[in-house]
């Protein structure tokens, strides 16, 4: 142990090797016990003396503190305290959510009896929630509109389903073109031979074609809604959670499905006309992408045989 001490001192501390030339006795490696007793003590002493003439210490201040002695009773007060204060903190959050929560749904409430409408609170869980559904007429039609969440975190996605019971013989399916490039992957689409709805909605219909009128189709242009008709079941869904000012609109877009359903024409008094109209410029940037991703392919084909 002495020798091993020695030697690392020479090294790390007088610099030997580094700022100083290393001494035959410091040369021969340590691998094991016999190398050990191999070494000269004697010879590393010297070796030690001689390097200690070139060095110099330098000496630190050492730094000033104070020892404070706590006590047992006073360290548990003091967690104790943090630990209060942490609750404190986490039930006042959570009864302001708690409050916003009750407003929001008093809010609804009224809006609900206003209307002569149903209003239920929903439930919440850790993947879904369902914060509350009104249930009225359109009509002699039962309807129902569900806010709701689908997934958690940074996941999750917000939503409102209009949902009514219909017998019709039409079953379809259109969902908005958000992408680019989802159009070149959509199986067994049909075209409405309305380049603008075409260009923001996919559909895919099967057996009768349901004939889709102008004003229907601005209506939806206003509203991207995904609409699912099939088995006696109509299905708008809007991508967020609509507030009391987009309900009137949403049910209006959903009157008009149903009237296309009973095929009656949809009227045009609705006042939807403040809605922005949809751009043209992105219906002709897909396109140039459609056709840039035909031609590379095509070439890249080519170019293969």
């Amino acid at each position: 142990m002495q020798k091993m001490l020695n030697k690392r001192v020479a090294i790390q501390s007088l610099g030997i090797g580094s700022r100083l030339p290393t001494p035959p006795v410091l040369s021969m490696p340590i691998l094991g016990p016999a190398d050990l007793d191999q070494l000269d003590a004697q010879a590393l002493d010297q070796a030690l003396a001689a390097a200690y003439r070139f060095f110099t210490p330098q000496y630190a201040k050492p730094a000033s503190f104070e020892i404070v002695e706590t006590s047992a009773d006073e360290a548990g007060w003091l967690i104790a305290l943090i630990v209060a204060a942490c609750i404190a903190f986490f039930a006042w959050i959570l009864w302001i959510a708690k409050k916003q929560s009750r407003a929001t749904h008093a809010e609804w409430q009224a809006f609900a009896l206003e209307r002569g409408w149903r209003y239920t609170e929903g439930k919440t869980n850790w993947y879904t929630e369902t914060p509350f559904s009104l249930e009225g007429q359109i009509g002699e039609m039962p309807f129902a509109l569900i806010w709701y969440r689908e997934g958690s975190g940074k996941s999750a996605r917000y939503k409102t389903q209009f949902a009514a019971d219909f017998a019709s013989s039409y079953t379809l399916n259109i969902t908005p073109n958000s992408s680019i490039f989802s159009a070149l992957f959509a199986r067994h689409r049909t075209k409405t031979g309305d380049p603008l709805y075409d260009c923001h909605f996919i559909l895919r219909q099967e057996g009768e074609p349901l004939p889709l009128s102008p004003t229907l189709r601005n209506k939806h242009l206003a509203i991207p809604a995904t609409v699912h008709i099939s088995n006696e079941h109509v299905q708008l869904i809007h991508d967020g959670h609509l507030n009391q000012a987009q309900v009137n609109p949403f049910l209006d877009l959903a009157k008009a499905w149903l009237g296309a359903l009973q095929n009656s024409t949809p009227q045009a008094d609705i006042a939807l006309h403040d809605e922005p109209p949809r751009s043209a410029f992105p219906c002709l940037l897909k396109r140039f992408a459609e056709l840039a991703f035909w031609a590379f392919l095509l070439t890249s084909v080519a170019m293969l045989f």
